[in-house]
């Protein structure tokens, strides 16, 4: 993963006029998400809506999400399959960029038409996605969007004292990864961890974790149960499987979610679902 420099997180203000809203991994599907928008009346001149990442693969419309980021008001963050995206692009001979191509994106871009001349404004696009994006830095309102998760099975990761630290050498630290399968550093947690979700489905024992505010996450598949979304250590889960909306998998699809009303909406194969947190 290359050096995000100062990049690799980016402050909004609250939004004192309109509504943000967090959308699950788009995965492609362009026409879901547009008519969650419908669905939720948004207003783009005052409402926001940040992104968990993954606009790309296994859906039917990569490049119609890869769009979105010329949106101002759409404010996503670097999900693993656009990181994978960025290092095929890039031609980097690293895990990333063999992992796109072992994730079926090829059969995706092979279908975009002059994809050659569109893929230096992609590089410039993804290169410029953070991993997270703080709101309200500093205030009782504040909350974080990233990809994956910003704990370990310790509870040792990124809290907001660390994220507020210019200085932290937490950033670096290498680990083995659940989910990553392998040692990296919190860039690589960020998109790949899985280690919350995996004490949920193993232990139902999590470690007491303070100086967390509320992070919407995507990354694990986590299917609402009675229309509720599953919230671990402030970590709310969002992706629920937005390109898995069938009749086989009838409680999935893709959500997004009104940080202010604290409720959203799922697409689902029928159509919409309101949603709220358990």
């Amino acid at each position: 993963m290359p050096d995000l420099d100062h990049t690799w997180q980016v402050d909004h203000p609250i939004n004192t006029t309109g509504r943000d809203f967090i959308v699950g991994d788009l995965h492609g599907c362009r026409l879901a998400f547009d008519q969650l928008l419908e669905q939720a009346g948004f207003d783009a001149a005052k409402d926001r809506v940040f992104s968990v990442g993954d606009l790309v693969d296994r859906g039917p419309d990569s490049m119609a999400c890869l769009d979105l980021l010329d949106a101002p008001w759409f404010h996503a963050v670097l999900g693993n399959h656009d990181a994978m995206l960025l290092a095929y692009l890039e031609d980097r001979d690293d895990i990333y960029a063999s992992a796109f191509v072992a994730n079926g994106g090829l059969k995706w871009l092979a279908q975009v038409p002059a994809r050659e001349d569109l893929a230096p404004g992609w590089i410039e696009r993804l290169r410029a996605l953070p991993l997270v994006r703080v709101i309200g830095r500093g205030t009782p309102e504040r909350f974080q969007v990233l990809h994956a998760e910003r704990l370990d099975c310790t509870g040792k990761g990124l809290t907001d004292a660390v994220l507020d630290d210019p200085h932290s050498t937490e950033l670096a630290r290498k680990h083995y990864i659940i989910g990553f399968d392998d040692l990296g550093n919190w860039r690589d947690h960020l998109l790949w961890g899985r280690e919350l979700r995996w004490l949920a489905t193993h232990t139902e024992q999590f470690p007491e974790v303070p100086d967390l505010s509320r992070t919407y996450v995507g990354h694990t598949i986590t299917a609402p149960r009675e229309n509720r979304l599953l919230s671990i250590l402030d970590h709310v889960y969002v992706d629920t499987g937005g390109y898995m909306a069938d009749a086989r998998h009838g409680d999935m699809g893709l959500t997004l979610f009104c940080h202010q009303e604290n409720r959203g909406w799922l697409w689902a194969f029928d159509g919409p679902r309101e949603v709220r947190l358990a």
